[in-house]
This record gives C-alpha cells, structure tokens and sequence, in this order.
C-alpha cells in the first residue's frame, strides 16, 4: 500500500511524523506526516458563531472528492467540552475500519467549533471522536472521563458535526450493518427510529446538520438530547448511557425510563437548574423555552400519567418507568402539576398505612416498595429493619424480652429494638431447663458449660467456671476451701471469704497498731499499707521515709508510709547489700512473721487474682475504694474481689517529691540488681500491677507485707 502525505495545521508548532494504527481491527500500515500551525491562543476567537465559520467552504453541502484538498469546519454538541480538547478525524473504508489516515486539531471555543484546513480523503467515510472533561448544561458537575463518537459520510455533508444524536445513530448503525443492511440503509433507518422514540418525527433534517454555533430553527431538539443524555457520559463508547438498549433488534425501551425521568427533572429545573445561564453563557444558538416544552411533553407522554387537574388533586399514580426499579415509582398531583415522589415509602404512609393493627407485632407488607415492611410502635408506623423482616417480627413492647431465632443466631428483644446475642447466649436460651441446678454443655462450645436456674439456663460465671461448680439461688449453702481462702455460695453466686476478720488481724507488737490480713489462696497478706515510723528504734528509717498522712491535700482515710530501700529492707545505707533468693525471706521493716514479698510471691497473687476474679480484670479485683480519683459507679475500676483493698497512695521521686498523680500505687518487692531496684506498679485503669525499676535507692514506696 502506498504511503500518502497530508499537510494540516494545528494549534501547536511542533512537526510530527505519526506510525498510526487501527483502533478496530485495521492492518493498514499507512502513515501520514502532519505539519503543525503555529500556535493560536485560545481566547482569540469570540464566543460568537460567525467568528468561527470558515470563509472558503460551505458546512451544508457535500465537496468531497476522493484525494481532493477540502478545508472542513464542525462542532462537537455533545456536552461542552473546554477550549482546547482534541478531535480526531480519522478515514474509514466502506466496511468502516481504519484507513490510517488521521487528522487532529483542537475545539476553539464554547460551541464546540473545530477546522481541518486541505484535508485529503481517498474515502467518504470518516469517524469524529473526542474525550476528555466535559461540563453539563445543566449543572456545575464536570464529567472528566467522557466522549463522544460519530461516524459520518462526507457525501451527504461537509459538517463534522456530532452529537448525542449522532452518538445514538451511530450506535444503532453499526449493529444493523452486523444485520447485513449498508451503512446508508442503517444510517437512514436509525435516524428513523430514534425521531420515533423521542417524538421528534417532525423533525426533517438530518441530525448531523445541527450544532450550538449555526442558528437553526430546531435546535432546541439538539439541547434537549444534551439534557438527556450528557448527564451519563462516559468514555467508551460501548458504556455511554443507554447504548445497550440500541443493539438489540428491536430498541429496548424499558432501558430508556431512567431518560423519561431526566426529561421530568429538568423540565421542571429539580436538577437542570444551570441550563439558562450555561446555554448564554456558551453562545448556543437555541430557543430554550422550546426546548423545556419538548422535554416537558416528552416525560408526560412516556411516563403515560394522564391528566393533572381538580379531579385528581392528591393523588398518586403510578408511573410507567415503575418496572425498570425495585420499587414503584409515583408522581403526586398538586397545584404545580405532576410532582415526583422519590421515596415510595412516603406514597405507603400516604396511602395504605392507617390505622394500628390488632398485633403489634405483626409486619406489613409494602404495596409499592420492594422488599419492605412496616411495624406499629408508640402510635406511628416505622419502617422494619433487616432483622426484624428475618425474625418475622417487630420489637415492641409487647414482646419486650422475648427471643427469636434466625438460624445459628438469636436475638432478644429489648426496648432499643432487637439485640443480638452471643453463640452462648444464645445456647442459654435454646436451653430446656427442667431442674434447678443442672449442668449441660454448649452444642458450639463443648468447653462452655451451662447451669439451670430454676427455667432459665445461664452460662457458668467466671468464677463457677474456676470453681468447676454452680451456684444458684435455689442451692444449698455450699463451700470450697483453698488453702486461707473460703468460697461460700451464697445467694446464687459464690463469696470470697478469708476467715473471721478479728481473729486473723495482724498486731504490730513494735508500736501496737493494728492491720486488716486477707487470706488469698495460700497466701495471707496485708489488707493495709505498713504505718510504721518508729526511727529511734530503727535507725535505717531515719530521714528515708515519707508519711501520707502528712499531705494535707490527700487526707488519707487510712494513711500509710512510703520507704525508700534503705528503710524497707532496714539496712544502712553505707551497708552492702546482696540480692535475696528465691526461698529467702527478707523480713525488712516487717512486723514479726511477716516479710517483704518477692516478685514471684507477687506473681503468685496475680494468678489466684487472674482465676478467681469476679471483676473484668486483675487489676480491678484488687484495687480498693479509698485514695483513687474514680467513678463509684464504674465496676471496671474498684471491685476488691479479695478484700486486699490497693491504695493509690503515690510515690516519693529521687528528687524527694511526693506525687499521687490522680492515684497511683508503687509498691516493694525484695527484687534488685545492678540496674536498680524493682517496684510492682499499677495506675487506677491498668488491668493489671505492672514491673517497675528505678536506679535510685532514694524513691520511697508503700509495703504489703506477706505472712512468712
């Protein structure tokens, strides 16, 4: 095949040689050099129509000749695409694919308007296609992915002009030349076809001489089809909007609904409240009342309502477009005329959803909307939820604790609405309860264990699951020993108890004061911090203690003392001092047959705490009511599962400071080496004490002395 030249000038000034291959299915290896204008700038040209009609040749007559120079002038009217937008013309043979011949130029203004000056086609058949953002008329929305496609023949026009129109014509076309009709034949029956469907059959002149720039009595039809098909635009042509009902044999008009509704929504400015100001602003050449007339009488004769007049004031009626949707779609006549119910759920509550039922409970089937029901409560129809539709019923208060099942799950129903339980929750209330006191395991969870309480099963506490052993209300006074520690049940549930108070109180002989103990597990510890500051009789306690008692913010209920090392361990400060085993007991300041509890005698607590407990975590097992900023009311925070009542009592610094730091607990442990001296640490939120160190003997901390 030969290779042929074509000069053409563009807005840029650089020369380009282009290898350009088919966008079909082409094998043509033709190449076409293309020598580019110098640059004209964008606002030179007015937004006028006659500043951009060509001089040399006319739009409205064929000039073509095979191989013959012909300076060509069109618009692209399918939406407004900015200044500057690329066009590219490209040849076509007579089955419609790509010769290789190309020619680009650029949009020049507001109307679309774009030249080819000496342009050469050896074919008739040529395609107009551009893309990029595009701007409705109707509206401020930008469409950045958006294009139009045109395939035109030179012998029946000059004008490159494309549009919605001849976007839809071409569509058409193409699939009723797969049909065995030529392109002529396609072409003509297309454009027959879609004047029927649009109601344009008076509309003589072919589509592809229309555009904004040139004024033409029937313009109006070419700003209507913008209303009704820009708002979709895409960027392949295979995706523009409504394209899938043209390549069927017979045009699918149940696809085209959703274009009636658009007619509606603009003709009565609900969404194309810009189409006056743009269609000035722009210079479209148009009558705009005819325009909105057309679309007006369009919509209401597709969507087949009828008459809006006195007789029907109120009413609803179903629109045409209904079977395209899941739900039904209604127009109300009122004063203004036929009005657009966009949620059908209102058209219900308008028309069918009246009077309370006899069961509450019950739900209701929508007549208009797919898939909905209603329900009853305090004296007003609701909307049901997905659930309540599962559950085949409303939560009201009626039913208010009753549980419902839907598969695997269950859900009661509480005064907020329909509560969805836990797997074990949920195995409870499956549960057949027939004797008190029963235990059964989950169907889910084997290792779940379950108790009957009188007709209702519940799942096993926290500490009837360590205890491997119920508890109800109707049960006898059991009890469970473990070492000092005595659980009894009591009341349906199970009581930490550690023996009688005054027959286990600690007495320090040293001074006579007197401390509460608490028995937990096998371990017995005190249930107060250490108060003891006799510094005549223990010289290590002489200017290395701190006393609560003496902060006149804190008023401590029950004060303690803060010791550094020096006096905790009661050592002299120049003494040495060597880490303790792990069997070795440091009495320290301790009053007699008790000691400074290791790391690992802490640890030991934290397990019993960790099984035993009744709170949410150790940490508010442990701590007690008195010295910490807290919410009485909160149980994540204070509970004193086991009567050893922690105080936030604070902390001296190395810097000699006392800090409570809104409560904080430090507490010793015999734990030390080169890198310092360990504390266990806790603050009024954390779940658990945690490890502490600090390098500096001076810091003073409580004591918890444990029984040796």
């Amino acid at each position: 095949m030969k290779t042929m030249t074509r000069n053409i000038f563009l807005l840029t000034g650089t020369v380009l040689v282009l290898g350009l291959a088919a966008c079909s299915d082409s094998n043509s290896t033709e190449t076409v050099e293309i020598v580019e204008a110098p640059d004209t700038p964008a606002d030179s040209t007015e937004n006028t129509p006659s500043d951009s009609a060509s001089d040399t040749t006319s739009t409205s007559a064929s000039d073509w000749e095979a191989g013959v120079a012909v300076t060509y002038r069109g618009h692209i009217s399918a939406g407004h695409y900015k200044v500057g937008t690329e066009v590219v013309v490209r040849e076509l043979d007579s089955a419609l694919k790509q010769t290789g011949t190309v020619y680009k130029t650029n949009i020049l203004d507001d109307q679309g308007t774009f030249t080819i000056e000496d342009a050469k086609f050896e074919s008739p058949m040529v395609s107009v296609e551009v893309s990029g953002s595009m701007m409705s008329v109707c509206n401020e929305w930008d469409y950045p992915k958006s294009s139009s496609f045109t395939i035109l023949d030179l012998r029946i026009t000059n004008a490159l002009n494309t549009s919605s129109f001849t976007d839809m014509q071409t569509i058409r076309a193409k699939f009723l030349m797969e049909k065995g009709m030529s392109f002529k034949e396609a072409r003509a029956q297309a454009a027959k076809e879609l004047k029927e469907i649009l109601l344009m059959e008076e509309l003589q002149e072919d589509f592809e001489s229309m555009n904004f720039a040139d004024s033409n009595e029937n313009n109006y039809y070419l700003l209507a089809a913008e209303v009704l098909f820009t708002p979709l635009g895409s960027l392949n042509e295979g995706d523009k909007p409504y394209s899938g009902a043209f390549t069927k044999d017979t045009i699918v008009l149940s696809s085209l609904y959703t274009m009636w509704n658009w007619a509606y929504s603009e003709a009565t400015d609900r969404d194309c409240f810009k189409l006056s100001e743009y269609s000035k602003k722009w210079g479209y050449q148009v009558k705009l009342k005819k325009a909105k007339d057309f679309l007006d009488s369009l919509w209401k004769v597709k969507l087949n309502l009828g008459t809006c007049d006195s007789d029907n004031r109120g009413k609803y009626k179903e629109s045409a477009s209904s079977p395209i949707y899941g739900n039904k779609q209604f127009f109300r006549c009122d004063s203004t005329g036929w009005a657009h119910e966009e949620i059908c759920s209102n058209v219900d509550f308008a028309t069918f959803l009246n009077e309370a039922p006899a069961d509450p409970t019950q739900l209701l089937k929508s007549e208009n909307c797919k898939d909905t029901y209603y329900f009853y409560k305090n004296d007003e129809w609701h909307k049901a939820q997905q659930v309540d539709i599962g559950l085949k019923s409303a939560c009201v208060d009626k039913n208010i604790g009753e549980v419902r099942f839907s598969g695997k799950m269950c859900y009661q129903c509480e005064r907020s609405g329909w509560l969805e339980l836990t797997k074990d929750e949920c195995e409870a209330k499956r549960a057949t309860c027939t004797k008190d006191g029963e235990v059964f395991t989950g169907e889910s969870s084997p290792t779940t264990k379950f108790v009957c309480e009188g007709d209702t099963a519940r799942q096993f506490t926290v500490r009837e699951t360590a205890l491997d052993k119920p508890c109800t209300k109707a049960s006898p006074k059991d009890t469970i020993k473990m070492g000092y520690t005595l659980f009894v049940c009591d009341a349906g549930s199970w009581k930490f108890t550690s023996g009688d108070s005054a027959a286990n109180a600690l007495i320090d002989e040293r001074d006579g004061k007197v401390y509460r103990t608490t028995g937990i597990g096998n371990q017995r510890w005190m249930a107060q911090d250490l108060d003891f500051g006799d510094s005549a009789a223990y010289p290590n306690l002489k200017g290395n203690i701190f006393s609560t008692n003496s902060d006149p913010i804190l008023q401590l209920e029950s004060p303690g003392t803060l010791y550094n090392w020096n006096a905790a361990m009661n050592v002299a400060t120049d003494s040495g001092w060597r880490a303790p085993s792990d069997s070795e007991k440091v009495h320290g300041i301790c009053p007699e047959g008790y000691h400074i509890p290791s790391m690992a005698e802490w640890d030991t607590l934290f397990v019993f705490a960790q099984k035993y407990k009744v709170s949410n975590t150790v940490g508010a097992s442990l701590r007690g009511k008195s010295h910490w900023n807290y919410d009485p009311f909160d149980k994540n925070y204070n509970n004193d599962d086991f009567n050893l009542s922690l105080d936030g009592t604070g902390v001296v610094g190395k810097d000699n400071k006392y800090s409570a730091n809104e409560g904080i607990a430090y507490l010793w442990t015999t734990e030390s080496d080169t890198s310092g001296f360990s504390f266990k640490y806790m603050t009024l939120k954390d779940a658990e004490m945690t490890n502490i160190k600090y390098s500096s003997p001076k810091v003073k901390a409580a004591i918890r002395c444990v029984k040796d």
